[in-house]
């Protein structure tokens, strides 16, 4: 049995390991979402990532203009 939880360990703590416990992670996050598609939950994701985007690179514009750069010439 201590066999059995030093693999199980061994394997959480290696690169394959976390990506697996990512992915239940996910899996489970994704079945508590009610939906009738299951794509609409990625869709809704790549949404709010690209608005993200979109906010980050205007507060990126923004404070160049604000904040002085030292450029060499």
């Amino acid at each position: 049995m201590e066999e059995l939880f030093a693999k199980i360990l061994e394997l959480l703590s290696s690169v394959e390991g976390a990506s697996v416990t990512v992915a239940i992670v996910l899996d489970f996050v994704f079945r508590m979402i009610p939906s009738k598609k299951p794509l609409g939950v990625l869709h809704m994701i790549a949404s709010g990532a690209k608005l993200l985007g979109e906010a980050l690179l205007k507060l990126a514009a923004l404070l160049d203009k604000v904040l002085p750069q030292k450029i060499k010439e």
